[in-house]
């Protein structure tokens, strides 16, 4: 995708986002097909994963959100033709994504000069993929842009498209907030931990009522 004339340079291409609407009359190539399919198929099995067999984590309702959001924006770019502004989109994620789970492999090795640095790597690979070049570009291009070089484009799919868009972007600057909460952690307590991606369990509270109500009655000297 690199050559193509609708990869921005702040990707590493040379053309422009709003050109990834110039080609909806074009059918995709084969490998934008294959891309897409892939990434279908992963956030519908981490979807279908995360609600059925997957423990219940505190960070439920927002990976719930981001895989709708993305599941409806892939599906949706695919058959409205917005193949190439949606390969874009996820390529973007994809970067994120790389340094994310990174991260959390390793956040329980208690290495902390390695995950300090995966750490750091984590805040720049997100802050300029998901702070800066989406919204800055992706976004802008699509909610900008679009109407301006092309007002005839009015399609079904073109306000649900930014909504979603803007919903992952909410939820890319709620998690980043969560990843500096992490690395203060780190500094000033030495506990590197994935408090995002805890297993919600019984409060203490609740196992110590548990335990009382089934402990056995303890009887009276007169019984």
């Amino acid at each position: 995708m690199q050559h193509e004339p609708w990869f921005p340079p702040s990707l590493g291409g040379k053309g422009e986002v709003v050109k990834s609407f110039d080609t909806l009359s074009d059918a995709p190539s084969s490998a934008l097909k294959y891309y897409f399919m892939v990434q279908l198929g992963y956030h519908l099995h981490s979807l279908l994963f995360m609600v059925f067999f997957s423990p219940i984590r505190n960070d439920f309702i927002e990976m719930l959100l981001h895989h709708v959001a993305t599941i409806i924006l892939i599906g949706g770019s695919y058959l409205a033709n917005y193949t190439a502004f949606g390969a874009l989109v996820v390529f973007t994620h994809d970067l994120g994504d790389v340094t994310g789970y990174g991260i959390k492999s390793i956040v329980d090795t208690g290495n902390t000069p390695l995950v300090a640095f995966m750490y750091l790597v984590l805040l720049v690979s997100w802050a300029y993929t998901r702070l800066f070049a989406f919204p800055c570009h992706l976004i802008y291009s699509s909610m900008i842009e679009l109407p301006q070089k092309h007002p005839d484009i009015v399609g079904a799919f073109v306000h649900p498209m930014n909504a979603m868009l803007c919903m992952l972007m909410v939820l890319h600057v709620y998690w980043y907030f969560l990843f500096l909460v992490m690395g203060y952690a780190l500094v000033h307590k030495g506990v590197a931990e994935d408090i995002q991606h805890k297993v919600e369990g019984p409060s203490e509270e609740d196992e110590a009522e548990e335990a009382s109500a089934d402990a056995p009655a303890v009887k009276s000297k007169d019984d």
